[in-house]
């Protein structure tokens, strides 16, 4: 006993230190399972007020109007349901069930491939498990377009700050007697097949795809001359592009085509998927026409100096 007393005596300042150290660290440790406590039952509470208030994997808006233009959209519901199926393929893996969702359309012309879909769409905006809110937007003939707002599962997570928010327009195709969707951004077409023809060269248009940034026009170009021709040589700007009622030009992105693409060879003829920027509208500024003002009939004798530009122009009414 006297041997411990004399080393307590010998090392108080150490002992008082380590005790004190030790007080210390309890007390951390109570502080923050505390916290931790608090925090759980904080969530707890959140997700018990969610379910009270009948969130289940999503927050739909149930107007029947467009927010754009105020009109009723008419099957609503059938609209609804339809991309809810799609979200919930997804959100369950069953990317494959999604895909065969998808029209004919949009396979073709923005995923051509399951493998692609599942790549650029599904892996993207369903990394994690969604919650979605949906707006009505335009409402057409043929096309119902919806606002999704992908948002993180709160539930699933309980991470009731996310910021892991995505967006995309799907427009539900009703061209046939089930409905389709078209995502991305992509909303639809129309057929067109009117055409042209001057001097040798008749150019045919054959669809416009419309997106909600831009428009895409598929067109055929036959030349049946003896001369290598250019459907455009870039040198003024608003000689390739769509016009509307009222006259107002939407411009061809030909900066994002070669100006080897747009040489034609002599007995052949060319299909081209042109972007214009002409943003989706169904409800004003309807395409009425497409204009060519600058195709060169004398290309390789123009460009080498021999001859002056021989100019031919279409204006082909869609």
């Amino acid at each position: 006993m006297n041997k411990l007393i004399r080393l307590y005596n010998q090392n108080r300042l150490l002992v008082i230190a380590i005790v004190i150290i030790i007080a210390l660290i309890l007390i951390v440790i109570y502080t923050l399972n505390a916290l931790a406590a608090e925090m759980q039952e904080k969530r707890s509470n959140e997700r018990s007020n969610l379910k009270d208030n009948n969130i289940d994997k999503t927050a739909i808006s149930q107007k029947d109007t467009s927010a754009i233009t105020g009109e009723k959209v008419e099957n609503n519901e059938s609209n609804i349901q339809t991309i809810k199926r799609f979200i919930e393929y997804c959100n369950e893996g069953k990317y494959d069930l999604a895909y065969d969702m998808l029209s004919n359309e949009c396979k073709t012309e923005v995923y051509p491939s399951l493998e692609r879909f599942k790549t650029i769409y599904v892996d993207r905006m369903f990394n994690i498990k969604r919650m979605y809110t949906l707006e009505n937007w335009y409402s057409s003939l043929y096309y119902d377009t919806y606002f999704v707002k992908y948002i993180e599962d709160i539930l699933a997570t309980g991470n009731v700050n996310s910021e892991n928010n995505m967006s995309d327009y799907i427009t539900v195709d009703k061209r046939g007697n089930k409905n389709y969707l078209n995502i991305s951004n992509f909303v639809g077409y129309s057929n067109v097949n009117k055409s042209q023809t001057i001097n040798g060269i008749t150019v045919n248009v054959n669809k416009i795809y419309m997106y909600i940034d831009y428009t895409v026009l598929d067109f055929t170009v036959k030349n049946a001359t003896n001369k290598m021709i250019k459907l455009d040589t870039k040198e003024k700007q608003r000689t390739m592009y769509l016009y509307d009622g009222n006259s107002i030009k939407y411009e061809a992105s030909l900066n994002e085509i070669a100006d080897e693409v747009l040489k034609i060879r002599e007995k052949n003829q060319m299909n081209f998927k042109i972007k214009f920027n002409k943003m989706y509208n169904p409800e004003s500024r309807a395409i009425k026409g497409f204009g060519l003002k600058d195709v060169v009939l004398n290309y390789e004798n123009y460009i080498e100096g021999a001859e002056e530009k021989e100019q031919i122009e279409f204006d082909i009414k869609v």
